[in-house]
């Protein structure tokens, strides 16, 4: 039941965010479960993900418990270079223009636009983007992903694959 209900939730989330497979000329934005499934990421990935948001891992069990492992990360968040931010907002942008527009009045563009990262796995970057005149939801719900379980709310993970 708990893997029907997570399916589900993931299908869910990249319906909300719309950007799995957005491709843009500079990269391809993915959610976390989808850069997973297509070996962007690693579970290791995943558990580094966890741990730079959060500061804990936690793993489901084969019971499917929550169980909080003890886990050291391999490498220090490194920052994110400024032309690579600038970079995934320009595709973002590029990607959900839609979410800038309201009746055809213009409300922002790439400056509006700030990014959470979560750290770069070879040419893959996870991130959670946020843009400054969208209110989102105070829900919080469990993104799992290679059985890390990740809690949080709105703007979801990102994985944005550059283009080489």
């Amino acid at each position: 039941m708990t893997k029907k209900l997570s399916f589900l939730l993931a299908l869910l989330i990249g319906c909300f965010s719309g950007l799995a497979g957005c491709n843009t000329k500079g990269g391809e934005f993915y959610s976390l479960g989808s850069a997973y499934e297509q070996n962007y990421l690693s579970k290791e990935d995943i558990r580094h993900v966890s741990y730079f948001f959060s500061g804990n891992v936690y793993e489901l069990t084969s019971s499917e418990e929550e169980t909080k492992i003890n886990f050291k990360p391999q490498k220090e968040l490194e920052k994110l270079s400024a032309s690579m931010e600038k970079r995934i907002k320009r595709a973002y942008y590029n990607c959900h223009k839609e979410q800038f527009y309201r009746q055809n009045k213009k409300l922002g563009d790439e400056e509006n636009i700030a990014l959470e990262f979560y750290g770069q796995y070879s040419n893959s970057y996870v991130v959670r983007v946020n843009i400054d005149f969208i209110s989102y939801g105070q829900g919080i719900y469990d993104e799992i992903v290679a059985d890390v379980v990740i809690s949080h709310s709105d703007p979801p993970f990102l994985v944005f694959v550059a283009n080489s």
